[in-house]
């Protein structure tokens, strides 16, 4: 009897967890339309600036006229860790940063290029 009753105090206390417990995520305000194109802003203006080593000026050109893809993990109020990418002539451009996503030049912030479909030994 006491086994069962354990049992059923073990069961009910899972429920518990699982219900309640796994609804922790807290909501958090996200960036408007206005902080996400001054976001865009600055990762193009970075891009602009890059030697054209690792960017052609036709790539440049072609990512200013490229809606780039988004995605933020929220951390806090307009805070987080976000990435903006563009796929443009076979690499992949990539944006990311860690901070307040309203203030990108605050924020830490690294910029990757990645080629697809070269062969780096050739």
């Amino acid at each position: 009897m006491k086994a069962l009753k354990s049992l059923f105090f073990l069961s009910s206390l899972l429920l518990l967890l699982s219900t309640f417990g796994c609804n922790t995520q807290k909501e958090y305000e996200k960036i408007n339309s206005e902080d996400q194109k001054k976001l865009i802003a600055f990762a193009e203006a970075t891009i602009r600036g890059m030697p054209e080593t690792k960017i052609t000026q036709t790539e440049k050109k072609a990512i200013l006229e490229t809606k780039p893809a988004i995605s933020i993990n929220y951390t806090g109020n307009k805070t987080g860790r976000y990435g903006i990418t563009w796929n443009i002539n076979q690499k992949t451009i990539t944006y990311t940063g860690n901070g307040d996503i309203t203030s990108p030049e605050s924020s830490f912030s690294t910029m990757n290029i990645i080629s697809i479909g070269t062969n780096p030994c050739n």
